[in-house]
């Protein structure tokens, strides 16, 4: 055990619980005082009467397996520490804007971030905007040729979606699975989605096609990017 790494526990694709390591067999963290983190929806739902606590490693686990978020640039681990016990006690826990993971991540950077509610939020606004572009393509190729208009036309189909799903799911692996800090995530993700944009764009509507997956995706990435 390392005395202030940020460790986590995946419940789910998407869920992970966080907490900081202080190195000696204990664990300060969100905790409601009963078992129940196997089971996401119990998890979330007692999160409401929970309280940031300091606690023995094994009701952090519960029978899991912790892992390790890596950072470029942290606090030194005493200085971690010091952050977490300063504020075992305080209340008011919220999905949102007041997690385990805003918590960690605040100890170890002094910035409150949550990366599985910022992927959520960025891809929902992405996915927003590429649903209203996609309609707008399809009018606006009615004044291209007939063999151009038919490829945007079919390029700009839901099956761009597929690419999108691609993205969200490599972002929460990586970060709730793999331990990944969530800004290299993200990059993977896009990655993923771009590819698979301009791949699903190319198989239905050929190399003009792709231009138009590739161009609604960017765009949707670059208004998710703004608002998220």
């Amino acid at each position: 055990m390392a005395k202030g790494d940020h460790i986590f526990i995946p419940l789910s694709t998407v869920l992970s619980h966080h907490g900081i390591d202080l190195g000696d067999g204990h664990v300060v963290h969100w905790w409601s005082g009963e078992e129940g983190k196997k089971r996401p929806l119990n998890y979330l739902t007692r999160k409401a009467a929970a309280n940031i606590s300091h606690t023995t490693m094994d009701q952090f686990l519960e029978g899991a397996t912790f892992k390790v978020r890596e950072y470029d640039s942290c606090f030194e681990p005493d200085v971690v520490v010091e952050r977490a016990l300063s504020r075992v006690g305080e209340g008011g826990y919220d999905l949102l804007s007041n997690n385990c993971e805003h918590f960690a991540t605040w100890c170890k950077t002094g910035c409150e971030v949550s990366a599985q509610v910022q992927t959520a939020r960025r891809q929902a606004v992405a996915i927003g905007t590429k649903a209203t572009t996609k309609p707008i393509v399809k009018v606006a190729t009615t004044c291209s040729t007939k063999v151009g208009a038919k490829a945007l036309a079919r390029a700009a189909t839901p099956w761009l979606f597929v690419a999108d799903a691609l993205q969200l799911a490599t972002e929460f692996v990586a970060t709730t699975h793999g331990g990944m800090e969530p800004k290299s995530a993200e990059t993977v993700g896009r990655s993923v989605g771009g590819l698979g944009s301009v791949g699903i764009g190319a198989a239905v509507g050929g190399p003009l096609g792709a231009a138009v997956g590739l161009a609604i995706w960017g765009f949707g990435e670059l208004i998710g990017g703004l608002v998220g």
